[in-house]
């Protein structure tokens, strides 16, 4: 019995994965935001590969705009450009105090296709399902 489990669970995963790939040139990258979670933050990321990444993360209590993060925490009043695999625009710890909204941008830059908006994200909540 547990090894027919564990026999369709790797099928369902593989069936998954193949899913998942696409032709795209941002098929790898992924983008997301999280709120009232520990942190307040957005998140744009690859694992194995490095790109020209820029991610503002916008955050509102109670309706009112408090503030904004980037990746490179100039609180987005400069350049944040970063050839990286990973740009996280977080607040550290924001997130106990709850009523949060985050709005988040992500941004990439690449040779062929310049300055090129890659999407927005919102959160209310910790969207585990997106990490």
């Amino acid at each position: 019995m547990i090894r027919k489990f564990i026999s369709m669970t790797c099928v369902v995963l593989s069936s998954l994965s193949m899913l998942s790939l696409s032709t795209d040139a941002n098929a790898a990258l992924t983008w997301f935001s999280r709120a009232n979670c520990v942190n307040n933050e957005s998140i744009t990321w690859e694992s194995f590969s490095s790109h020209w990444l820029w991610t503002n993360s916008y955050h509102y209590r109670n309706g009112y705009y408090q503030h904004c993060e980037n990746n490179v925490g100039n609180a987005c009043t400069g350049n944040s450009w970063q050839l990286t695999w990973r740009a996280a625009a977080v607040h550290w710890n924001e997130g106990f105090s709850g009523g949060w909204y985050v709005l988040g941008y992500h941004w990439r830059w690449s040779s062929s296709t310049g300055t090129y908006l890659l999407g927005r994200t919102s959160a209310t909540s910790c969207n585990a399902t997106q990490w």
